[in-house]
């Protein structure tokens, strides 16, 4: 198989993918949660403090409003609006609105119905009553620690957003790793909850994108990769020709003073 043949949103049907994260979860079980957990309790209040903040960045509520409120704004321009240009502009925004919103709820779906299968009991029962473990089903909050779902839901942003914008790949999956970990380090979650969310997350995202693209929405298959489609791009470059201006003479004024 060449590259221009391989498909990057077939991650589900990768051995390696599936072979490394069946080691980190296995790992995480048997040697690392339970020391790395009991470890971090003598993490420092301004440590925790730090991540604690951080950690609120893996809400979906911000994701899912935000997106919702785009998908509906925009749709209503779509009706309501007489210029093509803008009409065309908004369009896009509300499919890819529209996507981005179902790629962080379907996640969060799915990690939820994982969470009660496993039914795995939170760190927390482990300083309390100290049970370690899987005791499934998971009918109570206390054993919905497998997978996380703040770690479902920024793996999910990261991967919507590398697709709109695959320059920024690289910075937005370590921006997410960031905030999964900080799940670990506020004692809400092992880590091997958090790579079972950056599965969960990556994998629902990638074929919901598939979805998309086999379809002729959204997205297209190129030789870099799957991207945007012409519409997305245009968006792009109708932005930044909007944007320019307003940089240069912000950069103007700065130089003058």
């Amino acid at each position: 198989m060449t590259t221009a043949d391989r498909d990057d949103l077939l991650l589900h049907r990768s051995p390696a993918f599936w072979g490394a994260l069946a080691v980190a979860v296995l790992l995480g079980v048997f040697l690392i949660d339970r020391p790395l957990s009991l470890l971090l309790r003598e993490a420092g209040e301004p440590l925790l403090d730090l991540f604690r903040f951080i950690t609120d960045f893996g809400k979906s509520d911000a994701y899912l409003i935000g997106s919702g409120l785009l998908t509906i704004g925009a749709a209503g321009t779509v009706l309501l609006s007489t210029r093509r240009v803008v009409r065309r502009l908004a369009a896009w925004l509300a499919g890819y609105a529209f996507f981005f919103f179902w790629a962080v709820a379907g996640s969060g779906i799915l990690a939820n119905l994982l969470k009660i299968l496993f039914g795995r009991a939170r760190p927390k029962l482990l300083d309390e009553q100290q049970v370690y473990g899987f005791l499934p089903p998971g009918l109570e909050g206390d054993l919905h620690s497998f997978p996380s779902g703040h770690a479902t839901t920024v793996f999910a942003v990261a991967a919507a957003l590398s697709l709109l914008l695959p320059g920024a790949r690289r910075w937005l999956l370590a921006l997410a790793v960031v905030i999964a970990a900080s799940r670990v380090v506020v004692n809400a979650h092992y880590f091997s909850d958090v790579a079972g969310g950056a599965a969960t997350g990556l994998i629902f995202t990638l074929l919901f994108a598939r979805f998309f693209r086999d379809r002729g929405w959204l997205f297209q298959r190129g030789r870099a990769g799957t991207g945007v489609k012409a519409e997305g791009r245009w968006w792009r470059r109708a932005l930044r020709r909007r944007l320019r201006p307003l940089l240069l003479s912000s950069r103007g004024g700065a130089s003058a003073t």
